[in-house]
């Protein structure tokens, strides 16, 4: 067998790099960067360039196991499957809601879907969630109440047009590297880079200006900020008049934030306030990066709202070099939420908008559940309580990624079944009474939705190794079992069912996705017509104009005393 090379998807991170992987002799040998990609443009970062090196490793997860006691035995996937339709038939007919499902940011929009629908279809409950509860929800929650959508505003190419780029609790310099590229694209040809980070981070060292405010008073710093740029008419008034409603109760909500009090309240001087402020209000055109340095804090729905509103009131939003983008961490973070595998959402929309059911239930041919579902972070406590007796987890470790981990492994060794679908046997498998081996990104076909909106093709080059399956065919396998009728024979005919009922993904297709292979950024029209920047000419909320409104206040600070005076 010859060697040759695959284009696909690096899965490491939610950048979406483009890259060839070198396949010799049937093995992976080595990865590169794909030279035209508008992402990463040839490069990779270490995680891309050894990616490879996950697939081959030899104590990946090979066959189904149920517990043993303290061991564990090898069965077959007909045992396997038996043993699914025994423990969660019977709890599905007592009580749909006892049964909760954790799909997994790093599977496939198809496969996300699926699972979703598992859970409302085959199951009957809204119970189904995924780890951007603990990381990214906020950024959705936000951008929906200032804009209506909860998705990047602009491309990552786009960066390279802005004059001035706000990085706020975030260090792509370390943790995003391809993505800083077109940052420091943007600082060659001219931009300021300001940083807001009580760290000194790598991004911090390159920028123009560094704002280090105590922890926890970053929504009294956005306040000043936007005081600041209203009363010396930095704002945008057209703008405000044209394209949002709200603006006198913000302005009222931030009058009392001068620079001095702003100053007093966050520790920044009232020096580089002000500079901050002139740099992003004074730029032809500003842009905005945040990370979880907001989304994993107190407060953090209310601070990235008053982000946004920065934006709005300078009219930053809606043009090349603007927006507002949250950098997602995983590789599938915003295709998951977008897939509505979360308690509150459903595939294209709201749970509680009407349309949106109409078009899921005619689509399925079935009733949807009515009442929303838990969280991911309610779901352990309501297992120790007794609510929720089984778990089907997909592609999740929260053992080990949850603040909490002992809550967790007491909720799962309170509950009467717990199935982990994984590649490895991970610390939250260990509580499983059966494990299922699942297939890696380069075992299987399918599509990852990355921080742009970017909606990529990610490609099969390899076998799985001895009895591991996709996700995909796991999912319909044991929806079967439990009297279901899936007859998905690939994942594209998961994906035309996916355009049926996602609006944004409707004019997306997988012959337009493999021509010429950069992917597709939603919303997608019928001619293939993408969209690089969203909010051009009114938003996605009702009335179509950017909703203003007044900051809340949250002050984490005054709990600090002299014996403890920390903040985390």
């Amino acid at each position: 067998m010859s060697t040759n090379v695959v284009q696909t998807i690096c899965p490491f991170c939610g950048v979406g790099c483009g890259m060839y992987l070198v396949i010799d002799h049937g093995r992976i040998a080595g990865a590169e960067g794909w030279p035209e990609h508008p992402v990463n443009r040839g490069m990779l970062c270490p995680k891309g360039r050894f990616s490879y090196a996950l697939v081959n490793r030899p104590d990946r997860l090979k066959y189904p196991m149920r517990r043993d006691g303290d061991t564990w035995k090898q069965i077959t996937w007909d045992e396997a499957l038996a043993m699914v339709r025994e423990h969660l038939g019977p709890l599905r007919e007592r009580d749909p809601d006892s049964i909760y499902v954790f799909a997994s940011a790093r599977c496939t929009n198809e496969e996300s879907y699926l699972a979703q629908k598992f859970a409302r279809v085959v199951i009957g409950t809204n119970n189904v969630d995924n780890c951007t509860r603990m990381c990214h929800a906020p950024s959705g929650y936000a951008l929906t109440r200032v804009f209506g959508g909860g998705a990047s505003t602009n491309s990552m190419d786009d960066l390279e047009e802005a004059g001035c780029v706000l990085v706020w609790g975030y260090n792509p310099f370390e943790t995003h590297p391809m993505l800083f590229q077109h940052v420091i694209a943007a600082r060659k040809a001219g931009a300021k880079l300001i940083v807001v980070d009580p760290r000194v981070t790598q991004t911090a060292k390159v920028a123009s200006l560094h704002l280090q405010p105590i922890p926890g008073t970053d929504i009294a710093l956005l306040a000043g900020m936007i005081n600041y740029v209203i009363q010396t008419g930095l704002l945008d008034r057209k703008f405000i008049e044209r394209r949002t409603e709200g603006f006198e109760e913000l302005a009222k909500s931030v009058e009392l934030y001068t620079l001095e009090l702003t100053s007093s309240l966050t520790g920044v001087p009232a020096a580089l306030i002000r500079e901050a402020a002139l740099a992003y209000g004074t730029s032809p055109a500003s842009s905005i990066l945040f990370g979880m340095g907001l989304t994993q804090y107190v407060g953090s729905t209310a601070t990235i709202a008053a982000l946004c509103q920065l934006a709005v009131v300078t009219g930053n939003i809606g043009r090349p070099g603007t927006g507002v983008n949250p950098a997602r961490g995983q590789n599938n973070v915003q295709g998951t939420v977008d897939m509505g595998a979360v308690p509150d959402g459903l595939p294209g929309g709201s749970m509680s908008d009407t349309s949106v059911r109409t078009i899921v239930e005619q689509e399925w041919h079935a009733p949807l559940p009515q009442r929303p579902g838990l969280f991911a972070t309610q779901v352990w406590e309501a297992a120790q309580a007794g609510t929720v007796k089984a778990a089907y987890i997909i592609g999740e470790n929260p053992v080990l990624s949850e603040a909490d981990g002992a809550a967790v492994v007491r909720g799962l060794e309170a509950m009467d079944f717990v199935v982990v679908q994984d590649i490895f046997m991970t610390e939250t498998a260990r509580y499983a009474d059966l494990v299922l081996p699942a297939s890696l990104w380069a075992e299987k076909d399918g599509t990852f939705t990355n921080t742009e909106r970017r909606v990529q093709r990610v490609r099969k080059v390899v076998e799985s190794p001895e009895a591991a399956n996709r996700d995909w065919r796991i999912l319909i396998d044991i929806a079967d079992a439990l009297g279901a009728d899936w007859y998905y024979r690939k994942p594209e005919d998961i994906f035309e069912e996916i355009r049926r009922v996602v609006p944004a993904y409707a004019g997306i297709t997988y012959p337009l996705l493999n021509t010429p292979g950069f992917g597709l950024q939603w919303p997608v029209g019928e001619g293939g017509d993408e969209t690089e920047i969203l909010y051009v000419e009114r938003f996605a909320t009702p009335s179509g104009k950017a909703h203003l409104s007044a900051l809340e206040t949250i002050d984490l600070t005054s709990r600090l005393t002299a014996e403890f005076p920390f903040t985390l």
